[in-house]
């Protein structure tokens, strides 16, 4: 199976006063999603929703996502059992949400913040592990 990344958006995204209390400055919240594209057996999406707290009491949200083809059909079955999806994919898109994020913040005026580094493989296998 062949894979290429066609693009990466911020379906949505805010800069706003912070509002939620569980999260330290400079702690990031996110989780990881997947899909299959509307419409399209051969597409399929990595999403991530995200919260991190910014300097001066303000909070960036987004959900941004990482289109992706496929030279194979992509089913259900498929994205739930093939560690790819859950690995390989968001670690192909996790650098350009990265970069999002920073430029973003930048541009607004405040210090991009450092994301950390995230293992997927040890997320698949927590997942793996308690379904």
């Amino acid at each position: 199976m062949q894979i290429t990344l066609l693009k990466t958006y911020a379906e949505e995204f805010s800069l706003s006063p912070f509002t939620e209390e569980d999260i330290n400055e400079d702690e990031v919240d996110f989780t990881i999603f997947t899909a299959i594209q509307e419409g399209e057996t051969d597409k399929f999406l990595i999403g991530f929703d995200l919260l991190i707290r910014v300097q001066r009491n303000n909070q960036f949200c987004t959900r941004y996502l990482a289109e992706f083809k496929s030279s194979e059909k992509i089913t259900p079955e498929l994205l739930d059992t093939n560690s790819f999806f859950h690995v390989n994919a968001p670690a192909i898109a996790y650098p350009f949400m990265r970069a999002f994020i920073a430029t973003v913040l930048l541009n607004a005026g405040y210090e991009p913040p450092m994301l950390p580094a995230v293992n997927f493989q040890e997320l698949y296998n927590i997942k793996r592990s308690s379904n």
